[in-house]
């Protein structure tokens, strides 16, 4: 009996010191703060990759379209290769300058800030706010819902990949469709971000 209640107060214990656990497939098995608090901080776009493949036929001519985003911190670079049925693939790369900043609190506010500078030498920047909510199934916080104000290339739904204490990763899939009497279209996107705290 004396057994059975140290290895309760024991689960007790570990329960209490360890509310978190994993939820994103490369969150930290435990941890010592909640969802909530991990997430509510100021994040700092730090890299990210994408892909999205647009392929549409008409009159027995395919035209796929895929574009590739790779961005480090600071420079994005985005390829895009064309491929047209019976004719030679044409491959064009853009370079820009770029950063983007968000900051999450606990009133389910977003503020953000972004530079961007293109490869002509065009910048612009924009700030601005919005709002955040947890989606999908809120009792796992797995999904993240971010809508911005303003024109920022980001927000959406978002699964979280990864949620530590200093760093965060979620990821988009967009898959559609579309047919009619001049053809089909389908188009595939699959985005990761990663942030990192600070």
């Amino acid at each position: 009996m004396k057994k059975i209640r140290i290895a309760l107060s024991m689960a007790l214990v570990v329960t209490f010191l360890f509310p978190a656990c994993k939820k994103g497939e490369k969150d930290p098995f435990i941890t010592l703060s909640s969802r909530d608090g991990r997430i509510t901080a100021k994040w700092k776009l730090t890299s990210y990759d994408a892909t999205e493949v647009s392929t549409a036929t008409a009159l027995g001519i395919t035209t796929v379209t895929t574009k590739t985003y790779k961005f480090n911190g600071s420079t994005e670079t985005i390829t895009t290769v064309t491929s047209v049925t019976g004719q030679a693939s044409t491959t064009d790369t853009e370079v820009n300058v770029y950063t983007f900043e968000m900051t999450l609190d606990k009133r389910g506010i977003v503020t953000y800030s972004a530079l961007g500078v293109d490869d002509n030498g065009n910048s612009a920047t924009s700030t601005g706010d919005g709002t955040w909510i947890w989606a999908g199934n809120t009792k796992d916080k797995d999904y993240i819902q971010i809508d911005l104000c303003g024109s920022v290339p980001f927000g959406g739904l978002y699964y979280i990949y990864e949620l530590k204490s200093k760093e965060l990763i979620v990821k988009q899939t967009d898959n559609y469709g579309s047919s009619s009497s001049d053809g089909t279209t389908d188009q595939k996107n699959e985005y990761t971000y990663t942030f990192t705290k600070g």
